[in-house]
């Protein structure tokens, strides 16, 4: 019995373009017995870091070894590799079934890595159902698999009584429920909870399919009881208690125990500026309560309200933010005669606030984040960073009603500056630094004719646009002040203008659309200013979006008319392209920003009026991705 993970210096294979090997082993049984447990077996990485990709290499190639993907999985490619998507151990492989293969299938995971089986049917589950493939044929996660010690994962047990105040001889439910510790979790935890009253067990229950374990004891002696529950654990989780105890006290008069209830019309789910009625009801374990009850978002109060005779409030709002909030309600209780309580957590959505009306703008950070902007449906300007520890957002800026897709730009000492055509036709912007954001500033310069675009150099920052004139205008910051407009000329423009510069020169270049659909630019080159040229790049679906790498490559990308994402690129010698790249159906134009001297990450709005992306690195394109924010 030999397994052998061997890593490499070098990569004596690169011309073959392998990155590593294993051996493969057909032998789909399930159990102990499998001839994979047996063999002699091995997986290689080619020289590959971790930060280049090393860690996906082990990964695959180890999988390889401990018998994935069996010839018979249900989305095997016939080849030993699957058809799910950015799966650790899928690609589309030329086997006889790879054409199967989708890229959204299963998208990375959140913190950008990528997954191991993500449909959990084709070569790992800790707990197949019964039945199910896995369950009845070679499962990487079975303790049958004896290359791997599968060790229990945590779990987490919680306690809750129905009533925390009762009469003597009087029944109190008492419900444990265990969840994993870790998200996601191998499958749900069976076994049983024990139940105490301090040191004595008060009996012990099953843990059911809603991983709940529920005791009913009417053993409780008049005084106070510090109730706890322990799980016994399972074959996949490890034993947890309660890491406090729920006080239940017997008592013969009050103050009594109370429970808030909380619903929402007309549901939890609405549109903006949508009134919602929030209802509560308080029930007490003996009397009705009165007094007072406060609704929350989150911990913002939206509104306070008494009680009527029946212990009943309801509260009419348009103030819930936008997004999904927790929505909750807090009974103040009444002095002597009922306690307080809080009821159920609403998820109440307030839909469509942050969906994407434009096409969005991007720019690289200093960390290689992606800052992302966009004007939503509640017409504000909306914010997301997406990069290495995975994509967060959407959070709100403000700064509306913006009249126009956000033009963005980073400086070098990490002052963000977004601008938009204002509903007046000026120019606006936005300031974002560390300290927070400030604006909208009116920077006049108007009217402006399109959206804006921006470039950022030095100290100077440089806005162009489409004039109402269909010429190009421009207007910058420098020296403490704006200047401008002053129009370049170059037209008619076919489109609103794109810019990118030369970090290290000052150079600057426009791409637009033109009016026969192919692509043109203008540039300055420190002298003047040069164009408009033609670069024979067409037919173009959207007005283009550019990028300089930190080489000096220069990329430019669109929306083609099948609505798939194309490209160009000029690399010191020439122009290339256009290139399809794919990733269709683009909802919008497409925005871009390049980070190092290749990598290259490309936004845009889908048709689902969400976030969307792709991005090239080490010469491969990947995606389509959908991040949300709709």
């Amino acid at each position: 019995l030999a397994h052998y993970w061997i890593w490499t210096d070098g990569n004596p294979l690169a011309n073959l373009g392998y990155a590593g090997q294993s051996t493969v082993i057909e032998d789909d049984a399930p159990g102990i017995g499998n001839v994979i447990n047996s063999a002699a077996a091995y997986s290689i990485n080619y020289g590959y870091r971790d930060g280049a990709g090393g860690a996906r290499i082990f990964t695959h190639e180890n999988g390889h070894a401990m018998g994935a993907v069996q010839l018979s999985a249900p989305d095997s490619t016939g080849a030993w590799h699957c058809t799910d998507g950015q799966d650790v151990m899928c690609y589309a492989d030329g086997g006889p079934r790879s054409s199967a293969y989708s890229s959204t299938v299963c998208p990375n995971a959140t913190n950008g890595t990528s997954l191991f089986d993500c449909t959990f049917n084709d070569y790992w589950n800790p707990a197949p159902a019964p039945g199910s493939y896995l369950a009845t044929h070679w499962n990487l996660a079975s303790p049958d698999n004896q290359w791997i010690r599968l060790q229990p994962a945590a779990s987490s047990t919680s306690l809750a009584a129905n009533w925390t105040t009762i009469v003597p001889a009087s029944p109190v439910t008492l419900t444990a429920t265990v969840t994993s510790a870790s998200t996601p979790g191998p499958g749900l935890p069976s076994g049983s909870v024990t139940f105490r009253d301090g040191s004595s067990a008060l009996g012990a229950a099953s843990v059911n399919s809603s991983g709940q374990a529920v005791l009913t004891t009417s053993a409780l002696a008049l005084g106070s009881h510090a109730i706890t529950a322990g799980y016994a654990g399972s074959a996949l989780y490890a034993p947890s208690s309660t890491t406090s105890s729920t006080t239940v006290t017997v008592q013969n008069a009050g103050p009594w125990s109370t429970q808030t209830s909380l619903s929402a019309a007309p549901g939890q789910s609405v549109a903006p500026g949508t009134p919602v009625v929030l209802s509560a009801s308080v029930s007490a374990y003996q009397g009705t309560p009165s007094g007072t009850l406060t609704f929350l978002d989150g911990s913002t109060p939206l509104g306070t309200q008494a009680l009527d005779g029946q212990g009943r409030a309801a509260l009419t709002t348009t103030a819930v933010r936008a997004g999904t909030q927790t929505i909750t309600a807090s009974y103040a209780g009444e002095s002597g005669a009922f306690y307080p309580s809080t009821s159920n957590a609403l998820h109440l959505t307030v839909a469509g606030a942050t969906r994407l009306t434009t096409a969005p703008a991007v720019v690289d950070t200093s960390i290689g984040d992606q800052d992302i902007f966009w004007r939503a449906q509640d017409g504000n300007l909306w914010q997301a960073t997406s990069g290495t520890a995975g994509t967060f957002g959407p959070v709100f800026v403000g700064m509306g009603p913006l009249g126009s897709q956000p033009a963005a730009a980073v400086q070098a000492n990490g002052e963000v500056d977004v601008f938009w055509k204002g509903t007046d036709a000026n120019l606006w912007e936005a300031i974002g630094t560390s300290s927070g954001w400030t604006g909208p500033f009116n920077r006049g310069l108007g009217p402006l004719g399109s959206a804006p675009t921006v470039t950022a150099w030095g100290t100077e920052i440089d806005v162009f646009w489409e004039g109402t004139d269909r010429n190009l205008w421009e207007g910058f910051h420098s020296g403490g002040g704006w200047h401008g407009p002053a129009i370049l000329g170059m037209g008619p423009l076919g489109s609103q203008p794109s810019a990118a510069a030369h970090s290290s020169s000052g150079e600057q270049d426009i791409f637009w659309q033109g009016t026969n659909g192919q692509l043109w630019e203008g540039y300055f080159n420190g002298a003047g200013w040069v164009g408009p040229l033609g670069l024979t790049m067409g037919h173009l679906g959207s007005n283009p979006a550019a990028a300089v790498g930190s080489g000096g490559e220069q990329d430019v990308v669109w929306q083609g008319t099948d609505h798939n994402l194309w490209m160009g690129w000029f690399t010191g010698t020439g122009w290339n392209g256009p290139a399809r790249v794919g990733m269709g159906t683009l909802g919008s134009p497409p925005t871009t920003a390049a980070s190092g001297s290749s990598d290259l990450y490309v936004f845009w709005q889908g048709t689902d009026a969400g976030l969307w992306t792709g991005y090239r690195h080490l010469g491969a394109w990947q995606g389509p991705f959908g991040l949300g924010m709709n």
